[in-house]
């Protein structure tokens, strides 16, 4: 798994719709930057709006030719407005989205099937936030009243099926799924015990369900990797809390995911020994595997995952010391 790095640079989004063709989303020095790769090498590429005004947080390519990127406006910290940019025919293009009464609204995650279906998920104000993109405009969803929550993910099988996840106010896991025409909250697994946290950052739908990624933090031990997966309605626990835990180290997180099946996966995050490394795993089946990750500077983390449809090509992006990071397997 070669990786490239970029001084100065951290990145915490990336899609892959081709062997040839990367958009990676991130940051340096407080402004939103983009890393493109051709096949052979990472380069920075123009990102759209205005510096220190727009963040751009997830990116979503159904085609080559065709992405969806969305985050925000900020004038100022307490007036944060959620934004998208459309790239098509070689170029970036600010689209007007659903517009809220809350002062803090962010989105969060991205996925498109095509360009003429997109899901976005992130928070308005303290409540969950989601729209829909249909190929004209963007339309903001009605979600559950579910009090103090977040989305941070978002995945869709298909149109009429898609699940977001996050956290609650209260640290607990939270999730939603969109059945064409509504979304609804779902139960998830129950916390046991005092000051045990959980937060769940990426998801992937495939034909029988979805897989979601996080960690469980317990006060005064750090945290743990946790992965919940969802058949039918019913969520349960993939594998038992801390499976993909790295010996020895004080905190194992997990970051973002892909599944194929739900016997084959593949998550980034990192984990904390004397300094931070970025991690990658692979699930069976039957059980986490860690996979090699170089880690040019310390410490690093791998913040987002895309896999290249029909290849079994994957790249992750995040950050290496000082340094954006890109790695491919």
């Amino acid at each position: 798994m070669p990786a490239q790095g970029t001084s100065g640079v951290s990145l915490s989004a990336v899609a892959c719709p081709s062997l040839s063709m990367c958009l990676a989303l991130g940051t340096s020095a407080a402004t939103s930057v983009i890393s493109a790769w051709n096949g052979s090498v990472w380069s920075p590429a123009a990102a759209p709006g205005t510096p220190g005004y727009n963040y751009l947080s997830a990116i979503s390519c159904p085609t080559a030719v065709y992405c969806m990127a969305v985050g925000d406006n900020s004038a100022s910290p307490s007036a944060a407005q959620p934004a998208a940019w459309q790239w098509a025919d070689g170029r970036w293009t600010e689209l007007a989205v659903g517009q809220l009464a809350a002062k803090l609204d962010f989105l969060r995650a991205v996925k498109c099937l095509s360009a003429s279906f997109c899901e976005a998920v992130g928070v308005q104000g303290v409540h969950p936030l989601a729209e829909t993109w249909n190929g004209h405009r963007w339309t903001a969803q009605s979600t559950p009243a579910t009090g103090d929550s977040m989305l941070t993910a978002v995945a869709c099988a298909s149109p009429s099926r898609c699940e977001a996840v996050g956290a609650t106010g209260n640290s607990a896991a939270f999730a939603m799924g969109w059945d064409g025409s509504r979304w609804r909250a779902q139960k998830m697994p129950a916390i046991t015990g005092p000051g045990v946290y959980d937060t769940l950052s990426g998801v992937s739908c495939y034909q029988t369900g979805c897989t979601a990624v996080g960690h469980r933090t317990v006060t005064n031990q750090g945290e743990s990797t946790l992965a919940e997966k969802l058949t039918g309605s019913v969520w349960a626990l993939q594998s038992p809390v801390g499976s993909g835990d790295i010996p020895g180290a004080t905190t194992t997180s997990w970051s973002a995911v892909h599944c194929g099946a739900a016997g084959n996966c593949t998550v980034v995050g990192n984990y904390f020994t004397s300094t931070g490394f970025a991690l990658a795993e692979n699930w069976n089946g039957h059980a986490w595997q860690q996979v090699s990750t170089p880690s040019p500077g310390s410490p690093a983390s791998l913040a987002a995952l895309s896999c290249t449809a029909g290849t079994s090509v994957c790249t992750a992006v995040g950050i290496s010391g000082n340094a954006a990071l890109q790695e491919r397997d």
